[in-house]
């Protein structure tokens, strides 16, 4: 008997979950069985990449009456390609009688209301999409049971935090609410405690970062980070990685860059479509594309299978943004490397991220051959 059995899930989800090989808990899942379960609100903080999405979708899918017209679950996530994600990942595992649906900006507002007129019962999308269709009276609320709030510690942020607590005034207030992050900041907290919930504080791990990922830092001017790049696929030949840049403006020039010196790659950024995005996001998942150029936009949650290297060519702006962008290799138990091409001037955040995440970032650096090597002092 899996593990998975102990959640009373009705037979097809287990059968899906067998199909796809997933039979055991991840300790971020063993840990909240019960809580959630039992209907308690929760805050989990567990590392990217352990498992968190089956870990709320789960107990949905376990409380969720097939046979009930309407919407029981709500699902908030702060990005589309999230969205996209957990929609997906919920329907590869729900009966196949359960209805849900994906509701984002960006993409068709009729198409929409006319899917909340199949009544689903799992809802998944971003918060100001939710909120415009609450506020019109097309996605009904009064029998939402649960809430998830996934990437809690982003949707905590001033971008998001009226918007968000805006959407959730609207939810009913009986319902049962878990929150889940990677990081959860003060921001996160100041927004539970506005909305005078009670819940379990459930921490997997004093480590922010997951421990199957290998930091590296390399230095290098702007000027000579092509060159490292380039280096480093012949080094170590690099066979899927995403590729970090701070500003939409310098994503399409480094893709293409990358595709001139024969790089399979392509560049993902916010101000592209829906439609584009996705596409893209296929391409990288099945191989047709190795080199993502993307921004910050692409490291809350996404999970991409496979990835080996992150490659931050523009320095994270703080340790959250690290956190979130190493984790998108590593994932579900696989091993990978983060590595960081570094200005003389921003050394210091190295050792700053060193201190804050209590880890060790190896320095690397590129021989006259052009072969990787360690840098000791």
């Amino acid at each position: 008997m899996g593990d998975f059995e102990k959640y009373e899930l009705p037979g097809e989800v287990l059968e899906n979950l067998h199909r796809q090989k997933i039979e055991y808990f991840l300790p971020v899942q063993e840990r909240t069985l019960e809580p959630a379960r039992s209907g308690r609100n929760i805050l989990v903080q567990s590392p990217t990449g352990s498992g968190k999405t089956l870990a709320y979708l789960l107990p949905v899918l376990a409380q969720v009456d097939p046979e009930v017209r309407g919407t029981q679950a709500l699902v908030m996530v702060p990005t589309r390609e999230l969205a996209a994600q957990v929609g997906q990942v919920l329907g590869s595992i729900k009966p196949p009688g359960l209805g849900h649906g994906v509701f984002i900006g960006g993409t068709n507002m009729a198409r929409q209301k006319d899917k909340l007129k199949e009544k689903p019962a799992v809802v998944v999308g971003t918060p100001g999409r939710l909120e415009e269709l609450i506020r019109e009276g097309k996605l009904k609320t009064a029998g939402i049971r649960q809430v998830v709030v996934d990437e809690a510690d982003k949707l905590a942020e001033e971008k998001f935090r009226q918007e968000v607590e805006g959407l959730l005034s609207l939810l009913p207030s009986d319902a049962q609410y878990l929150f889940f992050s990677a990081t959860v900041s003060r921001e996160a907290m100041e927004m539970m405690a506005r909305l005078e919930l009670d819940y379990e504080n459930i921490s997997m791990s004093r480590k922010k970062v997951n421990q199957d990922i290998e930091h590296w830092f390399i230095m290098a001017e702007d000027a000579r980070k092509f060159g490292v790049l380039k280096a480093l696929e012949k080094t170590v030949g690099i066979p899927r990685a995403l590729i970090f840049i701070t500003r939409n403006a310098g994503v399409e020039g480094l893709a293409r860059r990358l595709t001139q010196q024969g790089f399979a790659a392509a560049g993902l950024h916010s101000g592209m479509s829906s439609a584009d995005r996705r596409q893209l996001m296929s391409h990288f998942r099945s191989g047709k594309i190795n080199y993502l150029v993307t921004t910050d936009i692409l490291a809350r949650g996404m999970d991409v299978p496979g990835v080996d290297y992150v490659i931050n060519y523009d320095v994270p702006k703080d340790v959250p943004s690290y956190v979130h962008r190493a984790g998108r290799t590593a994932r579900a138990g696989r091993k990978g490397v983060a590595v960081t091409l570094v200005e003389e001037q921003k050394k210091f955040v190295i050792r700053k991220f060193e201190r804050k995440l209590k880890i060790v970032i190896q320095e690397k650096g590129i021989s006259t051959e052009g072969e990787l090597v360690d840098v000791h002092y």
